[in-house]
């Protein structure tokens, strides 16, 4: 014998077939009937929490199905995608984060401090790495100019610290109009060449006015 619900799916079936827009219709009139109960029931504590734990437990469900799960996520996606969703979903997070600026300030804390090695590691990696491609130049191409220089700026001769371990900074040391990288220089070094506008004369003047003058070191 076949129960109802089997009847129901069946005639819902055979209705879909013979109008096209049947499963539209019946899926506002659902709407409806939900937007009403909810407006009827919204200002009722009890309601609302017994809706939000009827929510759960039918997400949860449909999430331990394989089949259904992809549909959830392949919806979740072109929601998102929708530019009208990204400017409410932008807000809501905008006003939570203002709403909870102690907690959100207290968790990035813990965080960072439970953390601190591998942001180091990450942040040491990632600014070699950045400083190759913003010049040019490879791995490679560094390891040979760290040996020619002996590990040593290519000025004062300080040690250069290159990821970890003591030592002044290295910095690549390029010229700025042509961008053709000349060596590694410590961080003052370089900052120094800057300052005097990559400039010759200007370092000879200095150097000579240093020797009239008088200098330490």
């Amino acid at each position: 014998m076949i129960d109802a619900s089997a009847r129901m799916k069946a005639w819902r079936a055979k209705r879909a077939l013979e109008d096209p827009e049947f499963v539209a219709k019946e899926l506002e009139k659902a709407r409806i009937r939900s937007r009403a109960k909810w407006d009827a029931s919204k200002d009722d504590p009890a309601y609302i929490e017994a809706e939000r734990t009827r929510k759960r437990e039918t997400a949860t469900k449909a999430r331990k199905d394989p089949v259904k799960n992809a549909r959830i996520k392949a919806n979740n996606k072109r929601s998102r995608a929708k530019s009208e969703n990204k400017v409410r979903a932008a807000a809501r997070m905008a006003a939570w984060k203002e709403e909870n600026a102690e907690s959100v300030a207290e968790y990035a804390r813990g965080w960072r401090d439970a953390n601190a090695e591998h942001i180091k590691d990450y942040q040491d990696a990632y600014n070699v790495a950045y400083r190759f491609a913003k010049y040019g130049i490879t791995i490679d191409d560094f390891i040979e100019m760290l040996i020619d220089q002996e590990g040593k700026c290519g000025i004062c001769e300080i040690k250069l610290q290159v990821f970890k371990g003591s030592g002044a900074t290295v910095h690549i040391d390029h010229n700025h109009v042509t961008g053709e990288v000349r060596g590694l220089l410590c961080m003052k070094c370089n900052q120094g060449l800057g300052l005097f506008q990559d400039n010759p004369e200007l370092l000879i003047n200095a150097a000579a006015y240093l020797d009239d003058k008088g200098y330490y070191g």
